[in-house]
């Protein structure tokens, strides 16, 4: 490639207009229309187009043009219609130039900039054209419609990323999750992260959907189903893990109700027990527990102390075998 060409490339897939200062074979040295310097490999380049005029002009100059020269390809490759021109094709099957392809749709004299505005809408192109060997050929009609097909899904991937993001960062920031669909959906999935981790179903979408919100902490998940109140702060997350039953059954509520009603509970260890209410206990129960049956007590005696320890015994109210005992081993 001579020196004093016009040329295109792919930038961070963005296609820029560059000005070839000096050819140093494998790599051109250029000003890009950004107004920087780039040793661009060969490789790269999508167009080229001599241009000596570009020789003579100043730096600022030339970059003026590149920018005009990048805008007007621009505004061509918006009126280009490449399902149209695929439809002419399809059927022969043949493979084309980009040269070739532009003659198809601006007539048979085409000028550089369109034949590069063809270039730009086919390297951008998803569906309808492949690229070897320098010739574009169409794509079969099933291809086509996988492709599309293919593309409808990514886009509703996308937009799905973005409604969760934005549902989990309202949730973390203390405000309700009001669309009842994703409520439901982000609720079995926090779940199963903030149970199950790695090892859970939902994994590698949770931490997508989490990371789309900017919540990167592994505890994010228990902590968003806290503030919805779902979980207590102080949730038993082996209850989940274990499958251990979350809810009594009716009948056993009952049971529980009747029992906690009754004042004449029958002892059946009533003859080997030692007399102690007389002593004063106190619990060693952390305060936030319903379930106070632990305490301790302190004597003095003639030789130092006694310490008690004191535990209650439900066997002792709990018939072995009825549907209260019944449900404590389901749970054990």
């Amino acid at each position: 490639m001579e020196n004093f060409q016009v040329i295109e490339f792919f930038e961070e897939r963005r296609i820029l207009t560059a000005f070839v200062v000096d050819d140093r074979g494998e790599r051109l040295h250029v000003i890009t229309e950004q107004n920087r310097e780039v040793n661009l490999a060969r490789k790269r380049v999508i167009h080229a187009t001599p241009w000596p005029a570009g020789g003579k002009l100043t730096r600022q100059e030339l970059v003026d043009q590149l920018k005009s020269i990048g805008q007007r390809r621009e505004a061509l490759k918006r009126e280009i219609n490449l399902a149209e021109i695929w439809e002419l094709l399809v059927d022969d099957g043949s493979g084309l130039t980009t040269a070739a392809m532009a003659q198809q749709w601006f007539g048979a004299q085409v000028t550089p900039d369109q034949t590069a505005a063809l270039g730009r809408a086919l390297a951008e192109d998803r569906f309808y054209f492949k690229h070897k060997a320098g010739l574009w050929t169409p794509h079969p009609p099933e291809v086509v419609t996988q492709l599309q097909e293919q593309q409808r899904r990514e886009e509703a991937k996308r937009q799905e990323l973005v409604e969760a993001g934005y549902w989990l960062r309202e949730a973390w920031e203390g405000r309700e999750i009001t669309d009842p669909v994703w409520r439901e959906r982000l609720i079995t999935i926090l779940k199963d992260l903030a149970i199950f981790g790695p090892d859970g179903e939902f994994w590698e979408q949770g931490q997508e959907y989490l990371a789309q919100a900017k919540l990167t902490k592994p505890e994010a998940a228990f902590k968003i189903l806290v503030k919805l109140g779902v979980f207590q702060p102080d949730e038993n997350l082996d209850l989940y893990r274990y499958g251990a039953p979350l809810e009594f059954p009716p009948e056993v509520q009952e049971a529980a109700h009747r029992l906690s009603a009754s004042r004449d509970w029958p002892d059946p260890y009533e003859r080997q027990r030692q007399d102690l209410t007389g002593l004063e206990t106190f619990t060693i129960d952390g305060e936030r527990t319903r379930d106070f049956d632990d305490a301790l007590s302190l004597e003095k005696t003639s030789s130092g102390y006694r310490l008690g320890v004191h535990i209650a015994e439900v066997v002792s109210f709990i018939a072995k075998g009825d549907v209260l005992d019944q449900a404590a081993l389901e749970r054990g």
